[in-house]
């Protein structure tokens, strides 16, 4: 029988001969395995400015196809082989997977080792892709590079001579109550406490109980407080806590910040019981929530159930816009940190077995005017509006600004900036990391 060069073959070594020029167009080296045993390839990275090899390299495994698994113009998933995980975990390089249309010139990436830390990810080896998320062109390089980071890696870039305003991710503290309300309690701690609020139908957040006793800026021994309390209540300046010098003091004053922030927001907002971050409540009719920025009439979508591909009247999963946050001291005043990053959940409630995969591939896809403009976004939020709150002047928690400074040396924004980046936008035409819109 004569023998045949298949389509199948036909395609594979299309998709390779794409991954190769795709590589080259990034300024990087492919070096194609004469042997596949799970690994088709490595690319080999380079400091694309100075021409110079890293001695870093990424493994590829190719597989191409004219159709995926689920696949439609926007995404599609690909089922790995068991034998290929196994082979791919035990790397000790960075592996990622490149599904192709060599008939097409399309390509798409996936970090699969990182992908596949998750334990539900293993058990079904499936890897899901986004068709403009995932592109394999030149805008995949820099993930790439990170990717293949050590973790020891940093970047230096020297400052000049230049006067640069900052402005940081610390809102001002501007006002807390002046009195510290406690009271002894009836039950031994919190959970006990909060047994008793609920069978009585009552939801307050915005206490705590240490040593059997109820600690709140708000009068302890008033309602909904009567049915775990037994005593008067008694005052204590807010500024003994908010200045003390004790580690234990400061800590329970910020429990206690915590505990009436989420107070405050808990008509929009939920706690992760397990992280402590808070996001954003899904709509009781599961339709966007929309924050208002008085930048747009629509606002922003801070919270939105994303339709299966393959069933759209089917939610495949929410994602929520979420904040890591603490309260911290500098030079005596007090400020909130913002930290800006996103929660998925299965419903709205429940955590996405894979979420925290997500979360990883937005992050490393946004860039400083995204994360400037999600510090602007809950620092407008927490400063009040009147959606958020009855009036500013009775939120127990006020803040102001965020805090920025001037400084006299600043950074070239070419230094770190791509070449093709500064000759299509020029020096000054996209904001520092720092700066305010």
């Amino acid at each position: 029988m004569a023998k045949r060069y298949t389509k199948q073959s036909e395609s594979g070594e299309g998709g390779i001969a794409l991954i190769g020029t795709r590589v080259t167009e990034m300024g990087f080296i492919w070096h194609p395995r004469r042997v596949d045993h799970g690994i088709d390839g490595e690319i080999e990275l380079v400091d694309r400015d100075r021409r110079r090899p890293l001695n870093r390299t990424v493994s590829v495994q190719s597989k191409a196809r004219q159709r995926f698994s689920g696949e439609d113009s926007r995404t599609f998933y690909f089922v790995c082989d068991s034998d290929d995980v196994a082979y791919w975990t035990e790397a000790n390089v960075p592996v990622i997977l490149v599904c192709s249309h060599p008939d097409t010139g399309e390509a798409w990436w996936a970090p699969v080792c990182e992908i596949l830390k998750d334990p539900e990810r293993q058990r079904t080896r499936r890897i899901d892709f986004n068709k403009q998320r995932d592109r394999f062109d030149s805008t995949a390089a820099a993930g790439l590079v990170d990717l293949a980071a050590p973790p020891s890696a940093s970047l230096y870039v020297p400052t000049i001579k230049m006067p640069e305003r900052l402005t940081s991710n610390l809102l001002q503290v501007e006002r807390v109550p002046e009195t510290i309300w406690a009271t002894p309690a009836t039950v031994a701690g919190n959970r006990e406490a909060w047994e008793v609020l609920h069978r009585n139908g009552t939801f307050a957040a915005d206490w705590m109980i240490i040593d059997r006793t109820l600690f709140s800026f708000r009068r302890t021994d008033e309602e909904p407080f009567s049915s775990i309390i037994d005593g008067k209540a008694e005052e204590i300046d807010t500024s003994e806590w908010s200045n003390s010098k004790s580690p234990d003091t400061c800590r329970n004053f910020v429990r206690l910040l915590n505990q009436t922030l989420g107070d405050m927001t808990h008509h929009e907002l939920r706690r992760h019981a397990r992280h402590g971050y808070l996001y954003f409540r899904p709509t009781s009719d599961c339709s966007p929530r929309r924050l208002s920025t008085g930048k747009s009439k629509s606002g922003r979508i801070v919270c939105q159930a994303y339709a299966d591909s393959n069933d759209p009247e089917k939610v495949r999963y929410f994602r929520h816009h979420a904040l890591d946050h603490h309260f911290v001291r500098f030079d005596g005043q007090w400020f909130l940190e913002l930290n800006p990053t996103y929660h998925f959940t299965t419903d709205g409630y429940h955590d996405l077995p894979w979420g925290a995969e997500y979360v990883k591939g937005m992050k490393r896809r946004e860039k400083n005017s995204a994360v400037r403009g999600l510090v602007d976004m809950w620092a407008g939020y927490f400063v009040g509006t009147e959606n958020l709150f009855v009036s500013r002047t009775e939120m127990p928690i006020r803040f102001g600004s965020l805090e920025a400074f001037v400084v006299d040396r600043g950074i070239d924004e070419r230094a770190w900036k791509r070449p093709s980046e500064v000759a299509s936008t020029g020096l000054g035409d996209t904001p520092s990391l720092f700066e305010a819109s």
